[in-house]
């Protein structure tokens, strides 16, 4: 698969050997292939740091990126509708959810029940603490 990932040279770019070029653009094409952040850069040669350094750096290895993160994805969305029609259900639900979240996304919340419910919320990329987490850190602090 070609994503253009050897023709593109930006300032970061230009500062890389063009050995390291190289491998930044091996890398670049595996993750398309595999949609495995960790182990393409394995198998290319490319450190994280060097990858998130030209990630928050460099305009045009970010497009190269996020172009092989779709086609990964679009590669595993044609693999799960293979799978659905091939009689998964998992995978069926899983397509729909994904092309279709209003429909197929939702909770249901009016329920009844008996005995106790536990409930655990996630929430992505959020940093919060609870007044307790902060109260406590307030008391480690050494008084001034």
């Amino acid at each position: 698969m070609d994503l253009g990932t050897r023709a593109y040279s930006t300032a970061l770019m230009g500062g890389l050997t063009p050995e390291q070029r190289d491998k930044v653009a091996t890398f670049v094409e595996l993750y398309a292939v595999s949609g495995n952040l960790a182990q393409s850069l394995q198998a290319a040669g490319v450190t994280f740091w060097l990858h998130h350094r030209l990630s928050q750096g460099d305009p045009e290895y970010r497009m190269a990126l996020d172009a092989a993160r779709e086609y990964s994805v679009a590669r595993l969305e044609g693999e799960v509708f293979t799978r659905a029609m091939d009689g998964s259900d998992e995978a069926a639900r899983l397509w729909l959810r994904g092309n279709a979240p209003d429909k197929y996304n939702r909770a249901v919340v009016d329920q009844e029940h008996g005995g106790e419910v536990k409930v655990t919320v996630a929430f992505e990329n959020q940093k919060w603490k609870t007044d307790a987490h902060k109260t406590a850190e307030l008391r480690a602090l050494p008084p001034v």
